[in-house]
């Protein structure tokens, strides 16, 4: 439905869409350790009582600085916390991830080091969006080929 930017418009009553009670969880989620308005906590039990059984917590990486982007320090703390929250829901789960900077040379925000200790990254571009296409077509096909 959504593939060719015509979706109000070929939207019909009985277009068979995804129903709120088919969701499990949400997978890109920002806290107030960056740039979100709630602690996990009160995040996780609010998905909780929307029925989720998981979701993952995806703030910022320490790049985009206006979003107070987490360190590799920050984030190690984080999953600390995420840890700590696990073992406290039952039937739950909280995933540790990061909403990775590309940055504007083609780099990532972390070390592999620390990538490796997330179970979700997602890499964005958040700057730089003045560069020729095929810089950021390459910076794209960086992040997608990191191991």
């Amino acid at each position: 439905l959504r593939e060719s930017g015509q979706e109000v418009d070929t939207y019909r009553e009985e277009t068979d869409l995804v129903e709120h009670k088919a969701i499990k969880g949400d997978l890109h989620m920002h806290s107030a350790w960056s740039d979100g308005a709630f602690s996990i906590r009160e995040m996780a039990e609010a998905c909780m009582a929307k029925g989720y059984q998981y979701m993952a917590i995806t703030d910022h990486s320490q790049y985009l600085k206006v979003a107070n982007g987490l360190t590799a320090e920050r984030l190690k703390k984080q999953a600390e916390e995420i840890d700590a929250l696990n073992a406290e829901f039952e039937n739950f789960h909280i995933f540790k991830g990061v909403e990775m900077d590309i940055l504007p040379d083609g780099s990532l925000d972390y070390d592999d080091s620390v990538l490796s200790e997330m179970d979700l990254v997602i890499a964005s571009i958040h700057s730089s969006f003045s560069q020729p296409e095929h810089v950021i077509m390459k910076r794209l096909e960086q992040a997608l080929t990191n191991k």
